[in-house]
């Protein structure tokens, strides 16, 4: 029997955790706590860095929506502030979490594929991910100078970042 995707990224846990950390340095992603769901990132940032998880094997899951605050982009763009959240530790300012839905994708047919599927699967599903997250329908609705999209990388639930 094929191992399935999570137990895939357990059998190599730690060099999977370091090559996640080294992209989350390499483009400026900042999770909101201790795992990797909440992985804030600036639009800039956000095609290139689902590609760099693609390649690598890593599939994300769901979506959240951010505002990057600062004293003068708040007042100036009309960014309103939301529900909270921490201060950037790469830019000017903060985040502060938008009321906007959870947007799940479904993951479930990648856990019942075998490996040699898993890739192609992972594909699909972060280009579907990349898509919605650049796509101008979210953006419109909200000042879009200020929205960030946080990405849940789709990880076991126990880890944390080493």
């Amino acid at each position: 029997m094929s191992s399935t995707y999570l137990q895939q990224l357990e059998l190599n846990k730690i060099d999977r955790q370091n090559t996640i950390d080294r992209l989350f340095n390499q483009y400026k992603v900042q999770p909101v706590g201790t795992g990797y769901i909440d992985c804030i990132i600036t639009m800039p940032y956000v095609g290139e860095f689902i590609d760099k998880l693609t390649i690598k094997g890593i599939a994300v899951h769901a979506v959240t929506w951010w505002y990057h605050c600062s004293s003068t982009t708040t007042i100036e763009n009309n960014c309103l502030l939301a529900m909270g959240g921490p201060k950037s530790i790469y830019w000017d300012g903060w985040f502060s979490e938008m009321m906007i839905d959870l947007k799940e994708f479904e993951t479930t047919n990648l856990d019942e594929l075998p490996l040699k599927q898993q890739s192609a699967y992972i594909k699909k599903l972060n280009q579907e991910i990349k898509t919605y997250i650049l796509a101008e329908s979210v953006q419109n609705q909200y000042n879009e100078s200020c929205l960030v999209p946080a990405l849940w990388l789709y990880v076991p639930d126990d880890w944390n970042r080493l």
